[in-house]
């Protein structure tokens, strides 16, 4: 369902440039921004590759924001992501890697800091956790079983 007029394809038609406000600044993935006045919209373009979007009028929901980036020589790239929108208000969280590094040895301690962006109810209490994943080869990856799989053209079977 495009959140933006009637449509169907949910395509934004070309943006306008933002005009904001220079007295009033909000912070955003560690950036400071001048806050956008969305008078003629919904949204506007606040510099090349800054979309951003006024959620007055969203209802609570997932919402997913798709960009397709394509080149001159026909070369697409796509990207999107989901946000939600709530009533209550969220913490805005920005994680910074002190001393960062193209890899890390296994010996290294990594070092991450948090700062909270956004404005809180002092009386609420926060609480964070934290959670590590490892992305790396998969052990049980058999080769011959994985061209196999590709070459089954039954559709009730799922190979995970």
């Amino acid at each position: 369902l495009p959140c933006f007029g009637s449509n169907s394809t949910g395509l934004i038609p070309p943006l306008e440039t933002c005009i904001t406000d220079f007295d009033s600044t909000i912070v955003q993935g560690g950036n400071l921004f001048s806050t956008p006045l969305f008078d003629n919209g919904l949204y506007c373009r606040w510099a090349r590759g800054v979309l951003m979007v006024s959620t007055v009028n969203f209802t609570a929901g997932e919402y997913i924001f798709e960009v397709m980036a394509r080149s001159s020589d026909g070369r697409v790239s796509t990207k999107d992501v989901r946000i939600t929108i709530t009533e209550m208000v969220v913490p805005q969280i920005l994680l910074t890697i002190d001393n960062p590094a193209p890899k890390y040895p296994v010996t290294a301690e990594i070092s991450i800091s948090g700062t909270v962006e956004s404005e809180l109810d002092p009386t609420v209490a926060l609480e964070f956790s934290w959670r590590i994943l490892v992305f790396s080869s998969n052990p049980l990856y058999d080769g011959d079983r994985a061209r196999e799989a590709e070459s089954d053209n039954d559709p009730t079977t799922v190979y995970l």
